[in-house]
């Protein structure tokens, strides 16, 4: 679903990012038998744990709350209550 966090937001949180140590994470794969973490950016830009803040969790939660629980209900007639 397009344009849930609108561009000032999204603005926001890659400054935030930024400003605050942002840096790519990887995945762990077996790579020869042996775990490896690998830099795959079609699968993921970064790290998230900034987002343990919780002012910048509650921006995330207004948006997916306003904007993406609505749709889900309307399309699929699921009421979505958690979230992880």
């Amino acid at each position: 679903m397009p344009r849930i966090f609108d561009f000032p937001l999204c603005d926001f949180l890659i400054d935030f990012y930024e400003r605050n140590g942002g840096e790519d994470s990887g995945f762990c794969f077996d790579v020869e038998g042996k775990t490896t973490t690998v830099l795959d950016h079609r699968l993921s830009a970064g790290v998230i744990s900034w987002v343990a803040l919780p002012e910048v969790r509650a921006l995330i939660r207004d948006r997916i709350v306003r904007r993406l629980l609505p749709a889900i209900d309307r399309y699929f007639q699921f009421s979505a209550t958690r979230h992880g």
